[in-house]
């Protein structure tokens, strides 16, 4: 991604010593330094003129190379938007935009990256999750922490964040629809649709609300609704002995345990009756660990 000079702080922590190794190019030389008067020759103001060029060049190419870390740190540093923040969500992006990672501002606070799927159904989806095919393996046995905050890369697997699902789900004005798309490793595809989809604060265990299934996949989520979140080193979950979390390797709104779990092991096909993969109950059975799922919302209303 490049940066225009339009971000001054950027070309600010070029010009200082704590920029990083692979930046430390000698300092540019003030352009307070460069004498053009009305006297000079047309040779010398040609010359300084390409000087001034190349060291434009040179300072674009190093904010090329500072934007690159900063992506690479996804979550470490404050992204810089390139849209207004009336961008609460990948429904508001401009028209013609292109599916991918584009930087939202869910209310007001530091802008976050999300996957936008601008395509499928009508488009207009931030995705929270994607399971797939795709190695490396991603660990989703994970803690509170990681699974608060997001992890993984957005154009592979990824959990978005309840933090940032909550602040993107609590907005008084909107109220969002969820999308569950899912394939067998046989190239069959179904989907599940809620409306009314939420979750509350972390104060709250990030409680999940949703209603109204429609789709052809089976209704594998409403089992879970009202439940708080859990994982391996927080347990919510119904169940008076087991901690579900810890038995089936995710995190999840576990009830007593699940009828879906999507952020399970990630396996082939057929599992062991044990029930460890990415699960959705309701279409292919406890025991059938997905090739791929994404859950998706858009607001269905804007007030």
């Amino acid at each position: 991604m490049s940066v225009s000079i339009r971000h001054p702080l950027l070309l600010l922590l070029l010009l200082t010593d704590g920029v990083g190794a692979d930046l430390s190019s000698p300092p540019l030389q003030p352009l307070s330094e460069l004498e053009v008067t009305p006297s000079c020759s047309l040779e010398r103001l040609c010359d300084t003129t390409t000087d001034l060029e190349s060291r434009l060049a040179e300072v674009t190419a190093r904010l090329d190379r500072l934007q690159r870390r900063m992506d690479s740190r996804l979550g470490e540093t404050e992204p810089i938007p390139p849209y207004s923040a009336a961008v609460r969500d990948c429904s508001d992006l401009p028209a013609g935009s292109a599916s991918g990672v584009h930087l939202l501002r869910p209310e007001l606070g530091r802008p976050v990256p999300a996957y936008c799927d601008l395509t499928s159904a009508g488009g207009g989806w931030t995705l929270l999750l994607r399971r797939a095919d795709i190695r490396p393996r991603r660990d989703f046995y994970l803690g509170w922490h990681e699974y608060k905050w997001g992890f993984g890369e957005l154009d592979a697997e990824f959990w978005w964040g309840l933090e940032n699902l909550w602040r993107l789900t609590s907005l008084l004005d909107r109220r969002y629809e969820l999308r569950v798309d899912l394939e067998d490793f046989d190239g069959g595809r179904r989907h599940a649709l809620y409306q009314g989809f939420r979750i509350s604060s972390e104060e709250d265990g990030y409680r999940l609300s949703a209603e109204n299934y429609t789709g052809d996949a089976g209704d594998s989520l409403s089992y879970h609704v009202g439940q708080r979140f859990s994982t391996k080193d927080r347990d919510h979950d119904s169940h008076g002995v087991k901690e579900c979390a810890n038995i089936f390797k995710g995190g999840w709104w576990y009830k007593s345990c699940f009828k879906s779990n999507l952020n399970g092991q990630y396996l082939s096909g057929e599992t062991p009756p044990k029930s460890y993969g990415v699960v959705w109950d309701e279409w292919l059975g406890i025991n059938y660990s997905l090739k791929m799922v994404e859950m998706k919302i858009r607001p269905t209303k804007k007030l």
